[in-house]
């Protein structure tokens, strides 16, 4: 398993107090707690823990998907035949946590298999029948199955006409790319993207352009230069 971090969507509950001040009245959103916010598993098992710190309580869907990327960069997300999650949803109660469990696919040797474990809040039957105007929160969770001998990432970056970063991972192992920046310039101040095993990622209106890019990962920082496409 990964490191274990709690993640409160403060980001998300703020835009929320927005639109609720618009909303006419009735209206209501919730959030919930997730931890760990990413999975590494050699086995193939693994689990998070939901935490539900509302008043309410809360109906969390549950769904695992297999994550690949386009060969145009974007994320593609698609049923995964071994890919499991259980419970497929359950009611938590208010200050109450609850464990779903997951099985993955066991990875092939020296590819990482990534999957996306997306947890939704659904709006309860009681809130649709009176009305409500109910906002919904979505956590998509990183899943990684690791073989027992994996390369590590190898990076190179293009830029395309439109300004567009893409990064190519021809190693094993994905790279999670953030803090973004060009001749001193931030392009992307926080998370960009996860450059999956032999997958490119495409970056977008980041308006890039050849030369050197500067960029953290997971193992390090990384400076590459970029070359027009």
């Amino acid at each position: 398993m990964g490191r274990v971090a709690k993640h409160r969507c403060t980001l998300a509950a703020f835009m929320l107090a927005a639109l609720l001040a618009l909303a006419p009245s009735g209206a209501g959103a919730t959030w919930f707690e997730v931890y760990p916010l990413l999975i590494q598993t050699t086995t193939g098992l693994g689990a998070v823990t939901v935490h539900n710190p509302g008043p309410g309580r809360l109906y969390i869907e549950a769904r695992l998907r297999g994550w690949s990327a386009s060969p145009q960069g974007l994320p593609v997300l698609a049923p995964v035949k071994g890919a499991l999650v259980s419970p497929p949803g359950t009611w938590i109660a208010p200050g109450q946590n609850y464990r779903f469990r997951l099985a993955v696919p066991r990875a092939s040797a020296g590819r990482e298999g990534n999957f996306r474990l997306l947890l939704r809040q659904l709006p309860s039957r009681r809130d649709l029948a009176a009305g409500h105007v109910v906002f919904t929160i979505t956590q998509s969770i990183p899943v990684f199955a690791e073989p027992p001998t994996l390369s590590a990432p190898r990076l190179s970056a293009t830029v395309a006409a439109d300004g567009t970063l893409l990064i190519r991972n021809d190693g094993g192992r994905r790279a999670r790319i953030s803090h973004l920046a060009q001749g001193g310039v931030v392009l992307v101040p926080g998370l960009a993207g996860y450059a999956l095993g032999h997958a490119t990622l495409a970056i977008r209106q980041v308006h890039a352009h050849p030369g050197a890019v500067t960029f953290q990962t997971d193992l390090g920082p990384r400076t590459l230069a970029a070359t027009a496409k």
